[in-house]
């Protein structure tokens, strides 16, 4: 399994999911959670609103981004005030306007006056981060420029050093209709809905958590048990599902779970994340039905501030990425229509490592999976994965690293730094899920 921070959903601010769902930028957990929160939230509005009342494009007609994905995250080049160029994730699940810099050197570089200092919060159970804010920033992605934007930028940036982004992005970037096709790696940023707007695909209509928007869908559990659930929609979540059990009755652990030995499945912007990952026997969404979903059951003690906006759970860039999809939000609605991924199998990382890619490529590993093939050969977290099949990772994309440890029966020869020192062991990959 991967991780990455919970960047998005305010997600769990972080738990980006580690996988980020982390969060925010996180690991799978909850980013990917990052940075959301409602005293951040309201914080950060009341500083939007005396910079501008609504972000707008200075394009009229449509226009192509492209992205690359990281960690199963889409990564965007942002420029900032025409000075600085840099790489964050977008993340539907930061429902602040504006964008959150990780890298608080950043802000001095752009020489930023803050207006106020803001508590982001966020999954897990260490002391929450804290950010100043800026006023009347403009950003720009390719063609398409937002004028009078906030920025938030992290007071202390030292444990997010190592991510492969500097910063994230959402809500601003949704003040049109947005197409996310993960096939061509494209944003087409619309001037409006395709009439008919059939032709985009299925509607979901969407609600909306603090800018984060929400659609239903239906769990099918062991047993036939189906559950009616509302899950945050987070691009900046890596993971296919992610669902807090004690939001409801019949949501609970399933009998068949693995979890690393310590717990961690990911980092928030408050600290470690925790869960078990299992599977449900479907995930229907409108028309379309995915089939034994790989999911992570966040542990409620380690959501921290992100409780009460996750909901009954988070639908990740696993999920998203078997369709191209577009979001109306101010049709308050988005449309799916399933590319040539969505009849993939879901799968997690078959040598039981659960990472996080660092700026310069290569990957940290979290945790191990007990008992999985990585445990025995001695893989610990700590250790930061530089090499598959004497392979460097630096040269491969994330996409690469991770459908190489998904080959069921497949043995990999795994080089990891400890210490200062290489070492390689050789994994059977087996399926542990």
């Amino acid at each position: 399994m991967h991780v990455r921070p919970l960047a998005g959903s305010a997600g769990l601010a972080g738990f980006s999911t580690v996988r980020l769902v982390v969060a925010g930028l996180v690991v799978c957990l909850l980013a990917s959670a990052c940075a959301r929160r409602a005293t951040r939230g309201q914080a950060i509005e009341t500083a939007a609103a005396r910079s501008s009342s609504a972000p707008v494009t200075s394009a009229d007609a449509a226009c192509t981004i492209p992205f690359r994905l990281v960690d199963d995250q889409i990564v965007v080049l942002v420029t900032i005030n025409g000075r600085i160029r840099v790489e964050m994730v977008l993340d539907t699940g930061f429902g602040s306007e504006g964008a959150l810099l990780l890298d608080p050197e950043l802000g001095r570089q752009l020489g930023l006056e803050y207006a106020q200092r803001v508590d982001l919060g966020g999954g897990g159970r260490g002391a929450p981060s804290t950010a100043h804010v800026a006023v009347g920033a403009t950003l720009q992605l390719s063609g398409v420029t937002f004028p009078n934007q906030p920025l938030l930028v992290l007071d202390d940036g030292s444990k997010y050093a190592q991510w492969s982004v500097k910063g994230i992005i959402g809500r601003t970037v949704m003040t049109r209709p947005v197409e996310i096709d993960y096939e061509g790696k494209v944003l087409n940023i619309l001037s409006a809905v395709p009439n008919p707007p059939e032709r985009s695909g299925e509607p979901f209509s969407l609600t909306f958590v603090q800018g984060i928007p929400v659609a239903r869908a239906v769990v099918v559990r062991e047993g036939g048990k189906e559950v009616p659930v509302e899950l945050l929609v987070d691009t900046g979540a890596s993971d296919a599902l992610l669902l807090r059990p004690v939001s409801h009755p019949r949501l609970g652990v399933p009998t068949r779970v693995i979890a690393s030995s310590s717990g961690v499945m990911g980092e928030g912007l408050a600290g470690s994340m925790k869960g078990f990952v299992g599977r449900v026997e479907e995930l229907r969404l409108g028309g379309f039905t995915l089939d034994n979903v790989v999911a992570i059951f966040l542990d409620e003690t380690t959501m921290g501030t992100a409780s009460p906006l996750v909901g009954n759970g988070l639908l990740g860039s696993e999920v998203l990425q078997r369709f191209t999809v577009l979001f109306d939000y101010a049709g308050e609605r988005m449309f799916l229509r399933p590319n040539a991924s969505f009849g993939r199998r879901f799968d997690f990382d078959m040598a039981g490592l659960v990472m996080q890619a660092r700026g310069d490529g290569s990957f940290t590993v979290l945790d191990v999976i007990q008992d999985s093939t990585a445990a025995r050969a001695g893989l610990t977290g700590g250790d930061v994965l530089v090499a598959i099949d004497g392979k460097d990772v630096r040269a491969l994309t994330s996409e690469v690293v991770f459908s190489k440890l998904r080959e069921q029966g497949r043995q990999v020869e795994v080089t990891v730094e400890r210490g200062g020192a290489r070492l390689t062991r050789t994994v059977t990959l087996e399926r542990l899920i």
